[in-house]
């Protein structure tokens, strides 16, 4: 048995397939290169069958070596050699991430908030689920999962539910910053939408996902991370590596069964069953074995809808799409068992745009039983696309599965540094978690941080902190050094809260504009650099527990200083002919000297009375027995 999934969460054992290794001297035809001279198929379109190289690790294989005695020939040393070597050059492939948490179990982590609770309903799931997390108002508006997972693509899915008996949640769902899906207000009553399922690659080893609340609260069920162990998912120009992808639909023809695979490497993916598209359709079936792509079920490949002579063509329409979005579409092929009969070269047209023209599966898989992938990239206007296999004269047309991935391109993320200075602060100064301070605080570009303003960085490709305003949040703390890290802050308001310590950070700041710290309990100095600002316009640093010596600001700088009494200097502020130490000491001195002037009466009134007690005879007498 192989490895089970790895990290912390809930851990389930993944069966490892036997394989048994022969070695035939056999060459197999190569996929031709797609987009050249030498390709059938313009630029775009991919494809792939099942004559592809062996990809295999160690937990695949089940070694059975005979006793080095018995291997006598050239060539059967051979073979040892080329098995050996296959083992050592997918040693590393053995292992990939994989991570499944049951959320609101005691094995529940990485989330920001929430509450757990048990007896979440699902439609539909490839495991039990009887917990979840759900996020309530008092998590605030926006709420995460994040994980640290090592770098390459994976398959992200995220089951939902409804919390009680209430009424469905409304919520955005973004990944690293990007929206991936809005769920429409019927999610509940449609087995594809109780899930969200998205392809995309991981270069900083950094992963969260965010629910962005509009209606109710967002219930979470599982969280599910997949490392894929081929990086190259389609073929083509359409890549992982810089788009994310969506799915949106898997059908599996000729069967009424949804079913989930049983190979845990690509995270068990949902197909729905289509047993009928039009009433002179047929279903056809096989149980002999398939030659099949890598990394698709052999199921597939076993049932198929098939035209007929009479009615040679096949249509179906598939609806519920984001309109305005470019999509990818995965046609499934195999020609099964004869009952197709006679000739199957068909054009593939998508919404009237023919994606593959005349063709022709036995020619491109060789032979029957063997399985053939193809995929198109199209843009869709409208929210329905509509499929037509349109087969040639004396053709008959047929399908066995198609896939929909809506293609999404990826929202900017904001400066690093920028992004742990607010996490910093976020800490320090206790920011409620009502705020919705998690994930990236500028993307998506419609959801960032409460009182936070960003603008994008045209050259750098990134977005940057503008302005903060956090006035009236009863924030508590002090001020990070970091925050000398807000490169480009032109704003920032934390008045009336609570916040005591230095302002010092915040004179390195070239860009700040306007700066209101008013009503709050800083302390020490105001650093000189303040009065050097280049863009300052507005100070308010009124009503604290600042001291020393005022610095001369520029005359077009609007400055509030009320209220801080050990002030001195410039304006309206006394002179500081006596530094605030001097001061302090000269009161503190004061006071010394009043307590001991307090304590010398005390012990001149104890002894006078105790003189008047000896010359009273009475007192004396008393005293003396």
């Amino acid at each position: 048995m192989a490895t089970g999934l790895v990290g912390s969460g809930f851990a389930v054992p993944i069966p490892a397939p036997t394989i048994k290794i022969c070695l035939h001297l056999r060459s197999y035809p190569r996929n031709k290169p797609v987009g050249k001279s030498a390709s059938p198929y313009p630029p775009g379109i991919g494809f792939s069958t099942g004559t592809h190289p062996l990809n295999l690790s160690f937990s695949e294989i089940d070694w059975s070596v005979a006793p080095l005695g018995s291997i006598k020939t050239l060539g059967e040393w051979f073979g040892l050699l080329i098995l050996l070597f296959v083992f050592l050059s997918n040693v590393e492939k053995a292992e990939s991430f994989a991570l499944r948490i049951h959320c609101g179990s005691k094995d529940d982590f990485g989330y920001s908030g929430g509450f757990p609770f048990e007896g979440a309903p699902v439609s539909i799931s490839p495991f039990p689920v009887s917990t979840g997390r759900t996020f309530t108002n008092s998590s605030g508006p926006v709420n995460c999962y994040r994980f640290s997972v090592p770098s390459g693509t994976y398959s992200i899915r995220v089951f939902f539910g409804v919390p009680f008996d209430n009424s469905p949640p409304f919520f955005v769902i973004s990944i690293k910053g990007t929206i991936v899906r809005s769920l429409p207000v019927d999610w509940s009553n449609w087995d594809e939408e109780t899930f969200v399922e998205v392809l995309h690659s991981v270069y900083d080893e950094d992963e969260y996902i965010c629910f962005h609340s509009f209606y109710g609260s967002p219930t979470i069920l599982t969280v599910e991370l997949f490392q894929l162990p081929n990086a190259n998912y389609l073929s083509g120009e359409m890549s992982l590596r810089s788009s994310y992808l969506r799915t949106h639909t898997r059908l599996n023809f000729g069967t009424s069964e949804p079913s989930f695979e049983q190979n845990h490497l690509y995270g068990n993916r949902f197909w729905k069953g289509v047993s009928r598209l039009a009433d002179n359709d047929k279903i056809i079936h096989t149980d002999k074995s398939i030659v099949v792509t890598s990394h698709y079920p052999s199921f597939l490949y076993n049932t198929a809808l098939t035209a007929t002579p009479c009615v040679p063509d096949l249509r179906f329409i598939i609806k519920r799409i984001v309109p305005h979005r470019k999509y990818v579409v995965i046609f499934h092929f195999c020609q099964i068992n004869g009952s197709i009969g006679g000739s199957t070269v068909f054009d593939i047209k998508l919404n009237e745009i023919v994606a593959f023209r005349n063709f022709d599966l036995l020619k491109i898989a060789g032979s029957e039983y063997t399985s053939v992938t193809v995929n198109y990239t199209i843009y869709a206007p409208t929210k329905t696309l509509f499929v037509y296999l349109k087969a040639q004269k004396g053709s008959v047309s047929f399908i066995n599965a198609i896939e929909l991935l809506e293609v999404i391109e990826p929202d900017y993320n904001t400066f690093s540094s920028e992004v742990s200075t607010l996490v910093k602060m976020k800490s320090l100064l206790q920011i409620s978690p009502q705020l919705g301070w998690n994930g990236d605080p500028c993307s998506p570009e419609r959801y960032s941080w409460t009182g936070i303003q960003c603008s994008f960085d045209q050259k750098q490709r990134f977005r940057f902190i503008r302005t903060v305003s956090l006035a009236h949040q009863s924030l508590k703390g002090s001020l990070t050094d970091e925050l000398a890290n807000l490169t480009h802050l032109t704003f920032l308001n934390l008045s009336f809260n609570e916040i005591d310590g230095s302002i010092a950070a915040l004179g390195s700041i070239k860009t700040l504009e306007k700066l209101d710290l008013s009503n709050n309990r800083f302390n020490g100095s105001i650093p000189s650099s303040f009065a050097r600002l280049p863009q300052l316009t507005l100070l308010n640093l009124s009503t604290n527990l600042l001291s020393g010596e005022v610095p001369k600001f520029l005359p077009n700088v609007s400055v509030s200083l009320g209220g801080n009494i050990g002030l001195c200097g410039n304006g309206d502020f006394p002179s500081c002919r006596y530094n605030f130490s001097v001061l302090v000491a000269l009161v503190v001195g004061f006071v010394f000297l009043v307590a001991v002037a307090s304590i010398v009466v005390v012990m001149v009134l104890k002894i006078r009375r105790s003189k008047a007690d000896n010359l009273d005879p009475k007192k004396a007498e008393k005293k003396r027995l």
